[in-house]
């Protein structure tokens, strides 16, 4: 099994880990978990379709989110860059003054 861990976005801290970012894929050998990541409307479709792991996220604009199984499925690569755009996405919703904390101006 792969275990897989993101690089931690600046101005974040292990005391308040995001929903975006998943701390290892699988649970040390248990059942795999899943992490919600914000996606480009065209690309979630997309995404949905290529990977069974991928479906629409329950309880949330399903236009824009997917819930993402950590199931080892997705290649690595593939689901570094869904988590980075998912950041991107998120930090760029957030107030200018929050966004200049995390030296995104």
């Amino acid at each position: 099994m792969t275990v897989y861990r993101c690089p931690q976005p600046v101005g974040l801290t292990t005391a308040q880990p995001p929903a975006s970012t998943p701390p290892s894929r699988g649970a040390l050998g248990g059942e795999p978990g899943s992490v919600n990541l914000k996606c480009d409307p065209e690309l979630a479709i997309e995404l949905r379709a290529r990977y069974l792991a991928i479906r629409p996220r329950y309880h949330r604009n399903k236009r824009r989110w997917n819930t993402v199984e950590l199931d080892c499925s997705i290649p690595d690569d593939d689901l570094r860059e869904m988590v980075e755009q998912s950041y991107e996405l998120v930090v760029g919703r957030l107030p200018r003054a929050e966004r200049a904390g995390l030296g995104r101006g």
